[in-house]
């Protein structure tokens, strides 16, 4: 997350290269963050009533809080970056504007990529214990405890990154007409960078949390394989737990395969040093559209391993509906009463 700032000054003059960073960045990723955005919205207003009975619909409804936000922070950071190098406009906006969010914001959006991390260790721990340790659950995951947990990963996510807002900064050029981008004191520390900007992040983004949830999705994996036999004699609400246990597995497995890229991204820019002469690096726009992607795809995994999802969507789709005529209805009576 930290390293995709690298290519937002990188993309060469190149007509093509501009083209592929506009389709990319910003037809792609704009249309992935708006669809993402829509489902989003719907998960939360799915998981809201429920949110203070089930702890899984609170932890469900604060990620997908968390992934919208990762979604609007870097559609704003990089689309209209995108659109405007392409077509040579918007003078001001990147002279002034770009380097300054860039400085300034990116920092916002690597802390709700970190919040969005950890939120989906703590909803994989919630079934994990719900599962594995049923007669645990009531006690580890109250929903007390849940909103406390939430809490402090916000607080967290804000607190790690509080560096990150001091790392760079902008200053007029010489010309006074725009903004140039440096590292201040503290982001030129070469102990800051290979302490806080290289293992820490990679202890906190990638080996606790990857660790932590590949341990507990094979545990997982395995008690839903168990119990498979014996899924004819299940009531309903067993099975239908069984199913939310299994589309939070998939949830698992896809943000692991769109958070690998950056890791992998790192190894071959050491193995073949040429990727990051190719417009603008294109690893690293792979990366971005994984961590987008991965923000906006829940909802559909829901919707097709979730049946008490499914129906709990359409009833508030229809009672909203409902509600929709009955207002209709009313103006419409006092309209023709006058």
């Amino acid at each position: 997350m930290e390293a995709t700032t690298e290519s937002l000054h990188d993309v060469t003059g190149d007509y093509n290269c501009l083209l592929f960073d506009m389709l990319t960045h910003g037809v792609t990723l704009l249309s992935i963050s708006l669809l993402g955005t829509i489902g989003n919205s719907l998960s939360m207003l799915t998981f809201w009533s429920t949110r203070n009975e089930i702890p899984t619909s609170l932890l469900l409804l604060s990620l997908a809080v968390a992934d919208t936000t990762v979604l609007v922070t870097h559609a704003l950071m990089i689309c209209p970056r995108a659109f405007c190098e392409f077509s040579g406009g918007c003078q001001a906006y990147m002279a002034y504007v770009f380097p300054w969010m860039t400085a300034h914001f990116w920092p916002v959006a690597s802390t709700c990529h970190l919040a969005s991390t950890w939120l989906v260790l703590l909803v994989t721990f919630n079934r994990f214990i719900g599962v594995c340790h049923p007669h645990k659950f009531k006690t580890w995951m109250s929903i007390r405890r849940m909103k406390i947990q939430i809490g402090a990963i916000g607080v967290t996510s804000l607190v790690y990154n509080i560096p990150r807002f001091c790392d760079d900064d902008v200053r007029l050029s010489k010309d006074g007409d725009q903004f140039d981008m440096y590292r201040t004191a503290l982001g030129s520390s070469e102990l800051y960078n290979y302490v806080y900007s290289i293992g820490l992040y990679y202890i906190v983004i990638y080996v606790i949390p990857f660790a932590s949830l590949i341990f507990m999705s094979v545990c997982l994996c395995q008690t839903i394989r168990l119990t498979k036999a014996k899924r004819a004699q299940m009531s309903k609400a067993k099975r239908e737990e069984n199913d939310l246990t299994l589309s939070l597995v998939i949830v698992v497995i896809v943000y692991m395969i769109c958070q690998l890229l950056n890791p992998i991204r790192r190894v071959l820019f050491i193995v073949i040093p040429s990727t990051n002469k190719l417009c603008g690096n294109l690893i690293i726009f792979a990366t971005t559209l994984g961590i987008v992607f991965n923000s906006a795809v829940n909802f559909v995994i829901y919707c097709i391993f979730s049946p008490r999802f499914r129906r709990q969507l359409l009833k508030k789709l229809r009672s909203f509906n409902r509600v929709q005529a009955a207002t209709d209805s009313s103006a419409l009576t006092n309209s023709t009463s006058t």
